[in-house]
């Protein structure tokens, strides 16, 4: 059993003896509104609550992120196409270029 499986199985068993244990009722009051419900539910809707929040402040980054890495990627391929052209000029100016024994050969007469 992999390690993921335990874990989930954990934390559904420890989330319904959770469950079990607190249902008595709690009154939440907002403004001008009441709500009762057990106390499980007003912890489970909080956290999900708190979850979404987060995500949606965190939202701003993964797309900034997203956006950057795409840029980065654009450049890399740019640098590359350069270096090969780069390469090309070198290999290109060596096969040109005069050996060294032909220039030691005219340097002698």
């Amino acid at each position: 059993m992999s390690f993921r499986i335990a874990m989930v199985i954990i934390g559904v068993v420890l989330g319904a003896v959770f469950m079990l244990q607190n249902t008595l009722p709690v009154s939440i009051v907002f403004i001008s509104w009441r709500f009762e419900s057990p106390l499980w539910i007003t912890m489970l809707l909080t956290f999900a609550l708190g979850a979404g929040i987060s995500a949606l402040l965190f939202l701003p980054t993964v797309v900034k992120r997203g956006f950057e890495q795409k840029r980065h990627k654009r450049r890399i391929t740019e640098l590359e196409q350069q270096s090969s052209a780069l390469s090309d000029q070198v290999k290109k100016a060596r096969a040109e270029a005069p050996s060294q024994d032909d220039t030691a050969a005219q340097h002698k007469f």
